[in-house]
């Protein structure tokens, strides 16, 4: 067993304020408390760069308080491996235009530098070259004949990175350089049969894009998946690169505006299999977060294929490829940059259906924040052009798909290339790192009664098994979501009584009323009786309970109308307006049992199949909220992107909405999806576990 203490960002001043001088003191008395380690890692910015010019002192204060730390985890010297950061360069006019002249002039392909440029990076560094010397009595690092290096400790490697080359010049995110050419050099030094740890000062995001790809495979190659790094003041984990899990340190200073003040622990066992803690400041105290990173492998033990981008294997390329008529045509951004998710269009034959992945869900009104706005993402799958409803006029009165033609069933693949697509290019997602670790929840509630599609349904969730278990993706669960068809639930039971699928399987029922209120809004009423649909919803519940010893509870869904009329068809009179009152929610509550269901609110959108429709307030949303609440339900209110997105429960329309064209990596990851989808779709049909 491994173990190491991990600190970045130390940021040692001439004159510590008092709450600095008191957690740095009360950090030497904390770090006596912890478990023996074998190695401590400073990943950079030991000095407080904008307080002083007097390097001596800086130096000296430094050393000074890095040899307390080691003093503390009772380590010598040669068990402390130290890598610069951007605070501990000297800047200049000169080293600023060589920087310039050397990035207009970079290819990512040959990966170096003038010789110029690389000898007047090292004078900059004179700081650390001094620190260095002070603890170890020699340069380890800026002094090797490497940009960068690796030191060998008896049970790991570690590759020392200066990720501060090019650092210096504002806006640094996505723009520094290593030069591949010398990552190359000091990999080669590795011995590759001992686990590799990475440490460095910037994280991922901050190197140019380009570059980082083709180090990002170096480091594949070399059973190098394991990243140590700060700068950002920080406590975090995270996937990047070809499943790079890269974790990000706090700072040790306080100048109110670090939101984590902390460090990290971390050890490796005898199968290469890597722990992880948080370790923050808070409260005047230093204490172990209760939540820990997620256990993960790294090396040569690490399970096949485990990575986010999956390329065939070899013994598979010959496959056949199916020419699927259905494509990715456009996009749109829900909320800032897509911050809050993402509408797909999907076309065939002229013919356009949605998915939508969201990736911040629930409403602010909710006391906490709960598991599924902040670990998971989660999709909605389309299964139909239009919903077979309207062929037989009993679409719901509300629903923007229902107005539309039916147009046919999608196949098991297209409905699970929704899904494989949406979760492959999350799980390398360029503009928002945090949703690559998410785990995946997909709904089969877009377009479409899923229940009157079952059999595709069935295999395309087989389908996506496969898939995620490739990129290493974690499902958190499907949810099927029906408007109350009965038929198909006796058939999933069996399904999951036989083992069919790998993971968590669920039931959502759109309700939305009872009585006549019901037959009003959903005519499918009068064929299937919610009543009936709720006897299966328990037959559901307790089969999952007998199977796995536990089971979620199955959401209820109810629009929060607010005098809500549907559009007048020819012949009819006009309906009487629909509201969800405190009276009407009451007799739904009492048809449910709070132990089986949970209740999800949502807002209405108004959609073209709307006559008048009022806007249900927040004071009466927390009405209903607190009412249900009350009666023991687990509820939720959900955010509401349809206003001026369609979407929303029974408001996805295929309307091309302010689509924007697919760019170089949505088309890349389309590619990359539908090479997982066929080698899938292959294991499923030539029953390959």
């Amino acid at each position: 067993m491994f173990k190491w203490v991990h600190m970045s960002d130390l940021h040692i001043k001439e004159h510590d304020t008092f709450d600095e001088g008191e957690l740095r003191k009360k950090l030497l008395a904390y770090l006596k408390s912890l478990d023996t380690v074998n190695a401590l890692f400073l990943s950079g910015d030991y000095r407080y760069a904008k307080e002083s010019n007097d390097e001596d002192t800086e130096v000296k204060n430094a050393v000074q308080y890095i040899k307390e730390i080691m003093k503390s985890l009772n380590l010598k010297k040669d068990q402390v491996i130290c890598v610069p950061g951007n605070h501990d360069l000297q800047r200049s006019d000169i080293r600023t235009a060589l920087i310039e002249a050397n990035i207009k002039k970079y290819n990512a392909q040959n990966g170096s530098f003038s010789e110029e440029f690389v000898n007047e990076f090292k004078n900059g560094f004179s700081f650390f070259n001094r620190l260095e010397f002070e603890l170890f009595g020699e340069n380890k690092f800026i002094n090797n004949d490497y940009v960068h290096c690796v030191r060998h400790l008896n049970e790991v490697e570690v590759l020392m990175l200066n990720t501060s080359i090019t650092a210096g010049r504002k806006e640094e995110r996505g723009t520094l350089l290593l030069g591949t050419q010398y990552v190359k050099q000091a990999i080669k030094e590795i011995d590759i049969q001992k686990p590799v740890i990475m440490l460095g000062h910037h994280g991922a995001s901050f190197l140019e894009a380009e570059e980082f790809k083709k180090i990002s495979l170096l480091l594949k190659e070399n059973n190098i998946f394991l990243y140590l790094c700060g700068h950002e003041h920080a406590l975090w984990h995270e996937s990047c690169g070809q499943n790079l899990h890269q974790i990000t340190s706090g700072c040790i200073y306080n100048d109110n505006q670090n939101p984590d003040i902390g460090f990290t622990t971390g050890k490796i066992d005898s199968k290469n299999k890597v722990y992880v803690d948080f370790h923050k400041w808070n409260n005047n105290n230093w204490n172990k977060l209760s939540k820990s990173v997620e256990p993960f492998i790294i090396g040569s033990h690490r399970q096949k294929n485990n990575n986010n981008i999956f390329v065939m294997p070899e013994e598979y390329n010959t496959l056949s490829r199916t020419k699927y008529l259905f494509s990715l045509n456009g996009h749109t951004l829900i909320g800032g940059r897509g911050r809050d998710g993402i509408k797909y269009y999907w076309k065939k034959n002229g013919e356009r259906v949605e998915s939508v992945a969201f990736n911040k869900r629930l409403c602010e009104p909710i006391a906490e924040r709960i598991k599924e706005d902040s670990e998971i993402s989660a999709y909605t799958l389309s299964t139909s052009f239009g919903c077979v409803l309207a062929a037989s006029n009993q679409q719901c009165r509300f629903c923007e798909t229902g107005s539309r033609n039916f147009r046919g069933f999608l196949s098991s693949e297209e409905i699970a290339m929704q899904g494989i697509f949406m979760a492959c290019y999350d799980a390398d997602c360029p503009s928002f790192p945090e949703v690559r670790n998410h785990k995946r929840e997909f709904a089969f509630m877009g377009q479409g009664e899923p229940g009157l599609n079952y059999p595709a349904v069935r295999e395309a969730i087989r389908l996506m098994d496969i898939a995620m278990e490739e990129i290493n993706q974690e499902i958190y669960r499907y949810i099927i979501s029906s408007c109350g068809i009965t038929t198909f639930i006796p058939i999933l039971i069996d399904d999951l009584k036989n083992n069919v699928f790998k993971n968590k399987v669920n039931l959502h029922f759109s309700l939305h009323g009872i009585g006549d209120n019901r037959s009003l809004l959903m005519p499918i009423e009068k064929e299937y009786n919610c009543k009936d649909f709720i006897q299966s919803c328990k037959a559901f519940y307790e089969a999952e309970k007998e199977i796995y010893d536990t089971a979620d509870k199955i959401g209820v869904g109810l629009l929060m109308f607010k005098d809500f009329v549907p559009a007048v068809r020819a012949g009819e009179v006009e309906p009487k307006k629909t509201t969800l009152s405190i009276e009407e929610l009451d007799k739904i509550l009492n048809m449910l049992d709070p132990n089986i269901f949970k209740i999800d609110l949502s807002d209405f959108n108004h959609t073209s199949v709307t006559e008048h429709s009022g806007e249900m307030s927040n004071e009466d949303a927390q009405e209903l909220l607190k009412y249900a609440q009350s009666k023991g339900f687990e509820t939720k209110i959900f955010s509401s992107f349809g206003r001026d997105r369609h979407s929303g429960c029974g408001m996805l329309k295929s309307e091309y909405l302010d689509a924007l064209e697919d760019g170089e990596t949505t088309l890349r990851k389309y590619k990359e999806s539908l090479e997982l989808l066929h080698y899938a779709t292959h294991k499923v049909n030539n029953n390959i576990k």
